[in-house]
């Protein structure tokens, strides 16, 4: 996931890290982008990654 304050500089996150789940769990995320904004909508499932 990036994120910016300032539309300038960019930090980059896993979803686990950005959102505060599980890592082992797994993750689904959906962004709406806009000119000024983005929404995320995420759902986080019972099922872990086989790695």
């Amino acid at each position: 996931m990036g994120w910016s304050a300032d539309g300038a500089e960019w930090g980059w996150q896993s979803a686990p890290e950005a959102f505060g789940v599980d890592p082992a769990s797994m993750v689904f995320v959906e962004l709406a982008v806009g000119k000024d904004s983005v929404l995320a909508g995420m759902s986080v499932y019972g099922i872990q990654w086989k790695g």
